[in-house]
């Protein structure tokens, strides 16, 4: 038995603890959920780049780390001043959720606004109750199978975010949901490892904007010990219904982001996911959307800043199940100093899907000659009526357009933001909701100027 023990992956000897003192609260269908998410993560372990997924993404130093998880005696430690509101415009409501280290902080919240019907509470609320309805969507979107980090966060999740906007709903609703790594001390030391995990339901007709920020409270930290963020959002979006999600990651450069989101979109219904990433030493993005409703669609817009020798990684899929549906994809990276970027978007078109019209773009601006950008964009289609492009390019800094600034009295900084900021718009400007598009500006105006 001690032989087996050792052999175990510290991951899986840390899951092993914590069943052994999990409270017996909640549905027997959770804990056979968590032992099948182990179980699947125990056959892969921590990927490799000998992983095809994981080609040019290196997480093997996740293996050597030492596991805090934040527990039930866990002292929160972060005030208000952790938390900025988003300036929105003055006749909108935002509801605001704050998870530290995984876990609700209902002193940092406020859901006192919530319209009627609509629900917005800590996940584990809803499992406490064992509401019936969270079994048929909770890790029914997501996949453990091919995602060993969506597998560790099913199995070691303790808290998140559940959204429930009811069919026919007319208000719209905007919620904040803000994930702060590193905020909380057990008896481990410092928590370094959380796992929220985010459910949002959409009725028929519903409608709701969800900016999901991720931030870290790490002061103090040894600058050699990391941080494993691990986020995973399911989103079910009902007939007719159109969620409007943004992501931002501004952690620090101790932490490993590795998230994962899924999205199932029915008959006429609508994703627009617009992703920014900033911060972080390490941030890997996820995004698999299946269309399986006529008349459904997603538009998936990225934007990354790299500097120093940050890594960021989009991986995204497209499935087109049926027929008479339409995506569209833009990511964009600029990289400077020795960051590297990554790419690979997948669009699949079933045999039924026909008439399925699709668009991909990966563009990277490579400011430094020791930056690195990989991209693959694919496409698999087995239909035959469909309209379907996809590209990718890789350049600098156009040395006649930086010439022209030049020579109308603009100086070379100044030049080669503007030109940095045109290239970047074409992301930005896809952002339907003001706020977040002058976040993305000044995300990439505090990046170059580092």
């Amino acid at each position: 038995m001690t032989h087996v023990q050792d052999t175990l992956h510290p991951f899986a000897l840390r899951f092993e603890e914590l069943e052994a003192n999990r409270s017996a609260d909640g549905p027997e269908w959770t804990r056979r959920l968590r032992r099948a998410a182990m179980a699947a993560f125990s056959e892969v372990g921590i990927p490799t780049p000998k992983h095809e997924e994981w080609k040019y993404t290196d997480v093997r130093e996740l293996d050597r780390m030492t596991l805090v998880h934040a527990d039930e005696t866990s002292v929160l430690d972060a005030g208000p001043g952790s938390v900025s509101p988003l300036q929105a415009g003055s006749d909108e409501t935002i509801l605001r959720v704050v998870l530290l280290d995984g876990r609700f902080a209902p002193t940092l919240s406020d859901l006192s606004s919530a319209p009627a019907g609509v629900r917005v509470e800590p996940l584990s609320v809803v499992l406490r109750e064992g509401r019936a309805e969270l079994e048929s969507h909770l890790g029914s979107v997501a996949t453990i199978e091919d995602h060993p980090f969506v597998a560790l966060n099913t199995a070691f999740f303790q808290d998140g975010v559940h959204i429930f906007v009811p069919a026919g709903c007319k208000e719209r609703v905007t919620v904040h949901v803000v994930h702060i790594a590193g905020a909380s001390d057990s008896s481990g030391g410092r928590a370094n490892v959380s796992h929220p995990r985010n459910l949002y339901v959409l009725g028929e007709s519903a409608e709701v904007r969800v900016i999901e920020e991720y931030s870290s409270h790490d002061e103090g930290s040894p600058s050699d010990r990391i941080f494993l963020t691990n986020p995973v959002t399911e989103a079910v979006i009902g007939p007719n219904a159109r969620l409007e999600l943004y992501k931002v990651a501004r952690e620090s450069s101790q932490v490993f982001h590795v998230a994962g989101t899924f999205a199932r979109i029915d008959r006429d219904g609508h994703l627009d996911a617009h992703n920014v990433s900033q911060g972080g030493r390490l941030v890997r993005n996820d995004l698999r959307v299946e269309l399986v409703g006529s008349g459904g669609g997603c538009v998936l817009n990225g934007l990354n800043v790299a500097n120093g020798r940050q890594l960021m990684d989009d991986h995204t899929e497209i499935v087109h199940a049926v027929a008479h549906c339409a995506s569209r994809e833009y990511y964009r990276s600029v990289l400077s100093d020795e960051s590297q970027g990554v790419f690979n978007g997948k669009v699949f078109v079933r045999p039924d899907a026909q008439k399925t019209d699709g668009i991909q773009s990966n563009n990277a601006l490579v400011l430094s000659p020791k930056a690195l950008m990989n991209t693959k964009p694919q496409l698999e289609i087995y239909a035959d009526d469909v309209k379907c492009t996809h590209g990718a390019t890789i350049g600098q800094l156009d040395p006649d357009s930086l010439f022209y600034l030049r020579s109308r009295g603009i100086d070379a900084e100044a030049a080669r933001r503007m030109l940095v900021h045109a290239f970047a718009s074409d992301v930005v400007d896809r952002m339907a909701w003001e706020p977040m598009r002058v976040l993305a500006g000044s995300i990439l105006d505090e990046t170059l100027g580092r």
